[in-house]
């Protein structure tokens, strides 16, 4: 769900910024990415019991630079926010600014195994 959460917020916000852009502009030349930041997951989202009233709605104030993600009981009116964040326009496409592989993977200590790493939760 959180990946959800995050594509929702992203796509929200690029379609956002593609509603801004100057209609003339060739689309390919201007292909619209976005950047979430300070993503805080606040509570789960559990599908039990009857979900046919069920919507996950990402509210984006792009005045704010904000978006949230929350599930809304139509019935009910009831509503739990899940995810929420900033959101901006990514800076250009800068081949310094990418993370390099060879890098990254110098920068961690030591190898992993997914066992161990989730029995240290």
């Amino acid at each position: 769900p959180g990946a959800g959460y995050l594509e929702m917020a992203r796509a929200a916000s690029d379609a956002a910024t593609d509603a801004a852009t100057d209609a003339a502009t060739d689309a390919a030349t201007n292909a619209a990415s976005s950047l979430l930041r300070r993503v805080f997951f606040l509570q789960p989202l559990l599908l039990d019991g009857d979900v046919a009233q069920l919507r996950v709605v990402c509210e984006l104030n792009a005045a704010e630079e904000r978006f949230e993600v929350r599930s809304e009981l139509t019935e009910e009116g009831a509503s739990t926010a899940h995810c929420g964040g900033s959101t901006g326009a990514a800076p250009p496409d800068d081949e310094r600014r990418r993370p390099q592989p060879a890098a990254v993977r110098g920068s961690c200590g030591a190898a992993v195994s997914a066992a161990d790493l989730y029995s240290a939760f």
